[in-house]
């Protein structure tokens, strides 16, 4: 078994952090880290993927892209999906998608039109969905429920919410993905939802370059480090590093079909 990072923004790592593509996939490798998803916001991240492609094939990583418009960009997007669609066969889901009703970076209206012309993408193109969700969860369960074509293949990344929220996103089939914050000292509504989790509905995640998890705490992250959330994991719940290891192997598997 091999632990997975299932989101990360590696170009923005490689090429606005001005990190070796090479050091960040040994890293990874270092710390038993298997694979990882790749995030895909832009044309220009895009276009730049093959960086991150060559190096995690060199250290022997299984990388990964997902592809969408972020909540934050939709009141400046210009309408044009083609990219992503350009890549279709390179993806495993659409994502980052949702809305943000903590920033206002975008105007709500504007997240909802993007949120669902993206959700009308996924289910054209056959695709799972990752949801960046912050204070909108409600509203985000009322905009999926009417794309059908959906179904459970659903993942929450980088999930803050309550417990009662992750209640209900478990009930439906979906699954939840944790950052390093679960590590921080006051996340006790995250350590609730990771001992509550059903097998196979939770995944970890670094969302690098954001996000370091205890003990980087402070430090520019990176996927390497999501090595100490499941280990994390393992002290908090008594369960060894190995069970954390299946069972988000079998939450990757659930959502996006893919067995590793």
């Amino acid at each position: 078994m091999t632990r997975i990072d299932t989101h990360a923004h590696l170009i923005s790592l490689i090429t606005d952090k001005k990190q070796d593509p090479g050091k960040l996939c040994a890293a990874m490798r270092d710390a038993g880290v298997g694979a990882c998803v790749n995030l895909l916001l832009s044309k220009d991240e895009s276009d730049n993927r093959r960086l991150a492609d060559a190096a995690c094939h060199a250290a022997g990583i299984r990388l990964f892209h997902v592809a969408g418009i972020h909540p934050h960009d939709a009141s400046k997007w210009d309408g044009d999906d083609s990219w992503v669609r350009a890549i279709a066969g390179e993806i495993i889901a659409v994502g980052e998608i949702g809305m943000d009703l903590h920033y206002d970076f975008s105007t709500p209206d504007d997240q909802v039109r993007i949120f669902r012309r993206m959700l009308e993408l996924a289910v054209e193109l056959g695709k799972p969905v990752v949801i960046h969700g912050r204070k909108a969860e409600e509203k985000i369960f009322d905009i999926i429920n009417e794309y059908n074509g959906i179904g459970d293949r659903v993942l929450f990344h980088c999930y803050t919410g309550t417990p009662a929220t992750a209640r209900r996103i478990f009930d439906r089939g979906w699954s939840i993905s944790l950052p390093g914050i679960v590590t921080f000292p006051n996340a006790d509504d995250l350590r609730e939802v990771l001992r509550m989790a059903p097998d196979g509905q939770v995944c970890f995640e670094t969302d690098s370059p954001y996000l370091a998890p205890v003990p980087h705490r402070g430090k520019m992250n990176q996927p390497a480090y999501v090595s100490d959330i499941y280990n994390y994991a393992s002290q908090l719940t008594g369960l060894p590093t190995a069970d954390w290891e299946g069972r988000a192997a079998r939450c990757f598997s659930r959502v996006f079909g893919v067995t590793i």
